[in-house]
C-alpha cells in the first residue's frame, strides 16, 4: 500500500521538475532565440502522453476506489477528476502550438503561449498539491491491500519512458537537459 503511494508521491516530484523546466522556458518566451521550443514540446508531449494515458487513469482508479471506501472524500475526487479532463484539454492544446511554433505551422503571440502555459503550469501544481494534500494519506489509510491490487490490475504501471529504467529515445535530450539542471543547482551556491 505505502509503495502505490511513493509512486503517486514520485509521479508528481517528477512533474514538478518538468513544471519547472517548462516554467524557466516560458521566462524566455519574450526572447525566442533562448527558449528551447523543442524541449518543450518533449515536456508537454510526456505530460499529456504518460500522465494523462497513465498516471491519471491510475488515479481515477484510486480514486473511484476511495470514494467506494469513504463517501466523504467524494466531492474532493469528483472535482479532481473533472480537473483530470481540463488539464488533459489544456495540455493538449498547449502541445499543440508549441508543436505548431516548432513546425512553423502556427502563428501565435509570445503573449498568447505565455498565458497559457503560465495557466497549465499554474493548474496542474494546484491540482497535484490537492491530492497530496487531501487524498494522499486518506489512501494510505483507507485503501487495503487488496484494494491496491485491484487497482494495480486494473492498470499496472508501466516503465516510465523519462524517468524510468530506460529512457525512450524520445526523450534522450529532455533527460539530458534535466541532468544538466539537477547538476547545475548542485553546483550553485546556496544562501
Amino acid at each position: 500500500m505505502i509503495d502505490n503511494v511513493a509512486r503517486w508521491r514520485e509521479d508528481h516530484r517528477n512533474f514538478t521538475r518538468l513544471l519547472d523546466f517548462l516554467e524557466a522556458q516560458i521566462e524566455l518566451i519574450h526572447k525566442v532565440e533562448a527558449t528551447n521550443f523543442e524541449l518543450m514540446v518533449d515536456v508537454l508531449h510526456y505530460l499529456t502522453q504518460y500522465s494523462d494515458l497513465f498516471h491519471h487513469p491510475k488515479e481515477d482508479l484510486i480514486f473511484a476506489k476511495l470514494k467506494q471506501r469513504d463517501a466523504r472524500t467524494g466531492a474532493v475526487i469528483d472535482d479532481l477528476a473533472r480537473e483530470h479532463v481540463t488539464l488533459r484539454r489544456q495540455g493538449e492544446k498547449l502541445l499543440g502550438n508549441v508543436e505548431g511554433i516548432v513546425n512553423g505551422d502556427v502563428v501565435l503571440t509570445r503573449d498568447a503561449v505565455e498565458a497559457d502555459g503560465r495557466d497549465y503550469i499554474e493548474m496542474l501544481r494546484r491540482h497535484m498539491q490537492r491530492e497530496e494534500a487531501e487524498l494522499f494519506v486518506a489512501a494510505a489509510t483507507i485503501l487495503s491491500d487488496r484494494d491496491w491490487a485491484a487497482i494495480n490490475a486494473g492498470l499496472p504501471d508501466p516503465d516510465d519512458p523519462l524517468f524510468g529504467s530506460a529512457v525512450k529515445s524520445h526523450y534522450r535530450a529532455l533527460h539530458r537537459q534535466l541532468a544538466r539542471d539537477v547538476a547545475s543547482q548542485a553546483r550553485a551556491p546556496h544562501g
